[in-house]
């Protein structure tokens, strides 16, 4: 990520209510509900977690709730902030900044799962993105589980629009190729598109 994709990101998220993000609508809601639903069947007790951009903490705070040591890492300074004040006390939690394409500070094969939730689809470039899912695949446990989380075309094209300020504007600037159904670089639009076109490309080139 260059400097200024890097600086968008944080701009973008910097003014997003992301820890209210999984609990605004009943949509984001069954996002949360469904994630932990299949994080109950690979967690154990003392299990170690690595939460990997892990944005306002939701994940963090549910797993730390319910026992477990959460190491949670978050690239815009104002979410590790709020994080910190969150979590000030709280001996199940470790919030540290920093970006998921250089975990150096966290020890190699420590974690029994580790959250890569969000960093991917901030990630515009494969080389970038292979690189996260290597950290993510370092710091794991040998058996250990890592969820990371994609989103895809028809979703995040619908969604960018209609977070934007004024959609009717950004339906006409965002790169949408009619005959592939697919969304294309979206230079004109004031949001980042995060959206992936093959899934199995990227995990082939990382296992």
């Amino acid at each position: 990520m260059s400097h200024e994709q890097e600086k968008k990101v944080i701009e973008q998220y910097t003014g997003f209510p992301e820890k209210n993000r999984l609990t605004y609508t009943k949509a984001n809601e069954t996002e949360f509900i469904v994630t932990m639903h299949y994080l109950h069947k690979f967690l154990r007790p003392n299990a170690k977690i690595a939460d990997i951009g892990a944005g306002g903490g939701t994940y963090t705070k549910a797993l730390a709730d319910e026992g477990y040591l959460v190491d949670a890492v978050e690239l815009t300074p104002r979410y590790v902030e709020e994080m910190k004040s969150l979590f000030a006390g709280n001996s199940k939690v470790s919030v540290f900044e920093g970006n998921a394409k250089d975990l150096s500070f966290l020890n190699e094969d420590a974690y029994d799962i580790v959250l890569l939730m969000g960093p991917v689809y901030s990630l515009k470039d494969f080389e970038e993105r292979k690189l996260a899912c290597a950290e993510a695949l370092r710091i794991a446990k040998p058996g250990g589980v890592v969820f990371i989380a994609f989103c895809m075309q028809d979703a995040g094209l619908i969604h960018e629009i209609f977070m934007s300020k004024n959609p009717a504007i950004e339906i006409t600037t965002i790169g949408y190729d009619r005959e592939t159904a697919l969304v294309t670089e979206n230079t004109g639009s004031s949001r980042i598109l995060d959206t992936m076109m093959v899934v199995d490309e990227l995990i082939n080139a990382v296992c």
